[in-house]
C-alpha cells in the first residue's frame, strides 16, 4: 500500500489512515492513567482549536485525529520520525509532499562549529539534519550555551527566537550570543531590557508577544519546562518555525513528558549523561551526604499538606539547627548556596537561624539591580554564601561553589537534579562537590519524599552517604 505524508504548518496529513498507525501514535493515551486526565485533555483541545481548521473526529482522544471526511490521519509534524518507522516496519511504501514545507534550511559552514567539543559538534549535527526540529538531552555542563550559539550561527540569515523559561538565564544567554554569536544580530526582549535583533532571546512568558508567521527558528533552553499548558500552548503556534529544545532533564519528571516534548520538539536525537561527562573529566563527582531528622511536629494534621511543610520544615526547629550546623562547618573561603522552596522558610532561616553567617538572599521580590548584583558578585567568586528559592536552579554555573544545601522537602525530579547539578562544574582544587540533603524519618509521608530525592541521586551516579551529624561531611580543603 502506498502512503500519502503531507506536511503543512506543523501537522501531516497521512492518507489513508491505518489502524497499525493509530495504534502506534495511540503511546500517548497508555500514559492517561499516570496522568492526570486535564493534562491530554487539554493538548487534545489545543490539536482540535488551535491547529486544525474544520470538524474533526477524534479517535479515543489520543493526540492525533482523522480528518472530517475519514478520510486521513492529522498528527504533529514532530512524529513524523514514529509515522515513518512504523511504515518501513509494514513494508508500506510512502511518498512525501513538500511542497507545503516552509522550514527554514540551516547555512552550515566551519563557523558553525566553531570553538565545540566532538560531542557537542556530532549534538549540533544531528540536530541541524533533522527536519522540523529534535531535542537534545545533555548533562549541566555539556555546554549547551555553546550548542545554542552554533544553532544560532547556522540560522544567522532568520529571525528566531531563543526561550529560557528566568530572566536572570535569559540575560546570560544574551551576553554569551553577543560573544559567541555576534554575526546573528543578538536582541533581548525582557521586562528590564529590550532590545529585538534577528536572534532575541526572551523567556517563555513574551512568546505569546511575537508573531508566529516573522520567525523562522525556536531554541528552547531547559526545555522540560515546555511541558506546561501555556508554554505548550503558545509554541504549538509557531507551525512553520523549525523548534529545537534542549535540557539536562528531558526524560525526567512525571512518566510521559518527553512523549508530549516529543510532539512539540520532534524526537530526542542525542543523550549524554553525567556518568559521561565525569569520565571525559568535564564534570565535577558529587558527594551527597544525608542526615536522618527524627524530630517533627507533636501533632500533625492528616490531611494538611500546607501545614505540614510549615511545621515539619519551615518551622522545624531540629532541621534547621542541623542546617546551621552544615554552614558553621563549610569552610568561610568556599561558596555555598542554600535552596528553599519558599520566602517564609528563607526569612525563618534568615532570622532565627543563619543571621550571623553573611548570607546574601535571593527571591523573585528582589529587584532586577539587586539580582544582577548578587549574581555578579556570585559568579566571580566575591559573594561567598547565598540562601535562595528556585530561582537560581537553572542556568547558573558559579566557577567556585562547593557545598549545595537542598532544605527542600519536595521530590519533584527535576527540581532535584537542576539543583545538584548547580555543583557540577570543574574547578581547580575541587575533587568533588556536595550536597547535603535530609532524610524527613519522622513521618512516613515526608520519608518516602525523602526516599525520592535519594533515588534520584542514585539514577545520576552521585556518591550517596548517610551520616549521623553534619560533623561526619569532608569538607574539601582549598
Amino acid at each position: 500500500m502506498n502512503t500519502k505524508i503531507t506536511r503543512a504548518g506543523g501537522l501531516i496529513k497521512i492518507s489513508p489512515p491505518t489502524k497499525e498507525l493509530a495504534d502506534e501514535l495511540s503511546f500517548y493515551y497508555k500514559f492517561r492513567d499516570k496522568i492526570k486526565k486535564t493534562f491530554f485533555d487539554k493538548r487534545i483541545g489545543q490539536l482540535r482549536n488551535i491547529l486544525i481548521d474544520g470538524p474533526l473526529r477524534t479517535i479515543k482522544k489520543e493526540l492525533f485525529s482523522y480528518s472530517g471526511d475519514g478520510q486521513s490521519m492529522i498528527t504533529y509534524d514532530g512524529l513524523l520520525h514514529r509515522v515513518k518507522n512504523k511504515l518501513t516496519s509494514l513494508n508500506n511504501e510512502w511518498d512525501i509532499d513538500e511542497t507545503k514545507n516552509n522550514y527554514p534550511k540551516p547555512e552550515i559552514n566551519d563557523r558553525v562549529y566553531d570553538g565545540l567539543y566532538t560531542d557537542q559538534k556530532f549534538a549540533v549535527e544531528l540536530m541541524l539534519n533533522q527536519d522540523g526540529g529534535c531535542m537534545v538531552e545533555a548533562a549541566t555542563n555539556t555546554g549547551k550555551t555553546r550548542i545554542i550559539s552554533s544553532l544560532c550561527r547556522a540560522y544567522k540569515n532568520f529571525n528566531g527566537l531563543v526561550v529560557t523559561n528566568r530572566q536572570t538565564v535569559a540575560l546570560k544567554l544574551y551576553n554569551d550570543l553577543i560573544e559567541l554569536a555576534p554575526e546573528c544580530d543578538p536582541g533581548v526582549y525582557l521586562s528590564s531590557k529590550k532590545a529585538k535583533g534577528r536572534t532575541t532571546v526572551i523567556t517563555s512568558s513574551s512568546l505569546h508577544k511575537f508573531n508566529p508567521s516573522d520567525i523562522n527558528f525556536i531554541i528552547y533552553d531547559e526545555a522540560h519546562g515546555a511541558g506546561s499548558d501555556t508554554r505548550s500552548q503558545n509554541l504549538l503556534k509557531f507551525k512553520n518555525s523549525v523548534r529545537y529544545g534542549l535540557s539536562a532533564t528531558l526524560t525526567s519528571g512525571f512518566k510521559g513528558i518527553s512523549k508530549f516534548l516529543e510532539a512539540v520538539f520532534g524526537p530526542i536525537v542525542f543523550e549524554l549523561t553525567d556518568q559521561q561527562l565525569e569520565a571525559m573529566s568535564r564534570a565535577t563527582p558529587l558527594h551527597v551526604y544525608v542526615m536522618d531528622v527524627v524530630n517533627g511536629p507533636a501533632f500533625l494534621p492528616q490531611t494538611q499538606n500546607l501545614t505540614m511543610e510549615k511545621k515539619g520544615i519551615w518551622f522545624n526547629r531540629n532541621r534547621n539547627k542541623l542546617i546551621k550546623q552544615c554552614v558553621d562547618l563549610c569552610p568561610s573561603d568556599q561558596q555555598l548556596i542554600v535552596y528553599v522552596r519558599t520566602l517564609t522558610h528563607l526569612e525563618e532561616l534568615i532570622y532565627n537561624h543563619l543571621g550571623d553567617n553573611n548570607f546574601e538572599v535571593f527571591h523573585g521580590s528582589i529587584s532586577g539591580k539587586e539580582k544582577k548584583r548578587i549574581l555578579e558578585g556570585f559568579n566571580s567568586g566575591d559573594l561567598k554564601r547565598i540562601i535562595s528559592t528556585d530561582c537560581l536552579a537553572e542556568g547558573v554555573d558559579p566557577k567556585n561553589l562547593y557545598v549545595i544545601i537542598n532544605s527542600n522537602w519536595m521530590q519533584s525530579d527535576v527540581s532535584v537534579l537542576q539543583k545538584a547539578g548547580r555543583n557540577r562544574r570543574l574547578t581547580e582544587g575541587k575533587d568533588y562537590g556536595i550536597i547535603i540533603d535530609f532524610n524527613d524519618s519522622w513521618d512516613p509521608r515526608m520519608e518516602r519524599k525523602s526516599q525520592g530525592r535519594l533515588k534520584h541521586y542514585d539514577t545520576k551516579g552521585y556518591n550517596i552517604m548517610k551520616i549521623s551529624s553534619p560533623s561526619s561531611i569532608k569538607f574539601l580543603d582549598k
